[in-house]
C-alpha cells in the first residue's frame, strides 16, 4: 500500500501498559488512506509485473530470515509496536507467528481473487474485509509453513499466467477496484508492509529481555 514511516527505536512503546486500540475494521486516518491510495496507483503505473513478483519473493525471503532472527520461544509473544503507515491501529499488537498467520490467510484469498478474476468468473469472490483477516492471538507453530506454502503456491500460480491485465475488477476496501494485476501489486505491498512489522516486532522482544 504505501511506503512506511521513518522508525527511532527508541520510540518502542511498552506492551506492559496496553492502550486501548481501535476496533478491527477501523481503517486508515483519512488523509492516510488518500496518500495511500495515490501512491498504490502512481507505483502501478510505473512498475513493471516483474517489479511486484520480485518484490513479493524478496519480502518472502526477508520475513523467514526475520523468524529464524527470533527466539522460538519467543514467536508467540505479542508485542505491542508504534503504529506505522499501512496498518490499523488493531493490527499493532501481534505477535511473529500471528503476523504469518495473517500474510497465510491473505496470500490464499488474494490468490483465489487474482484466478477467478483471470478465469473471468465472479460469482463468488470474496469480499475482501480486514476486520475478517486478524490472526488469532493463539497462532501458533503451524503458521510458519502455512505462511510458506502459501506463498509458494502464489508465486508458482501467478507466474504461470501469461497476462494479469483483466477487465474485470473487484474492490479492496481501502484502494477500490482493482485488476489482477493490481492484486499481484497489492500482496507483494503487502508483504512489505508485514515484513516491517516483523522487524518491530524482533526490536520489541529484544527490548524485552
Amino acid at each position: 500500500m504505501s511506503p512506511v514511516s521513518k522508525h527511532k527505536p527508541e520510540e518502542q512503546i511498552s506492551s506492559d501498559s496496553l492502550p486501548e486500540l481501535e476496533p478491527p475494521g477501523a481503517g486508515l486516518p483519512d488523509d492516510e488512506l488518500k496518500l495511500t491510495q495515490q501512491r498504490f496507483h502512481q507505483a502501478f503505473d510505473n512498475n513493471p509485473r516483474s517489479y511486484y513478483e520480485e518484490l513479493f519473493d524478496n519480502e518472502k525471503h526477508n520475513i523467514l530470515k526475520l523468524i529464524n532472527e527470533i527466539d522460538d520461544n519467543q514467536l508467540t509473544t505479542q508485542v505491542l509496536i508504534e503504529r506505522f503507515r499501512g496498518i490499523e491501529d488493531s493490527s499493532r499488537n501481534w505477535s511473529a507467528y500471528m503476523t504469518l498467520e495473517h500474510l497465510h490467510m491473505c496470500n490464499v484469498i488474494f490468490l483465489d481473487i487474482i484466478e477467478k478474476l483471470v478465469r473471468g468468473n465472479t460469482t463468488s469472490m470474496t469480499t475482501v474485509l480486514p476486520e475478517n483477516l486478524k490472526p488469532d492471538p493463539q497462532s501458533g507453530r503451524g503458521s510458519l509453513p502455512a505462511f510458506e506454502q502459501s506463498a509458494n503456491n502464489f508465486q508458482h500460480i501467478v507466474s504461470n499466467i501469461d497476462d494479469l491485465a483483466t477487465e474485470l475488477t473487484h474492490p479492496h476496501p481501502w484502494l477500490g477496484p482493482l485488476t489482477a494485476a493490481k492484486w499481484l501489486a497489492l500482496s507483494a505491498a503487502h508483504m512489505k508492509i508485514h515484513r516491517v512489522q516483523m522487524e518491530r516486532i524482533k526490536e520489541g522482544l529484544l527490548v524485552k529481555l
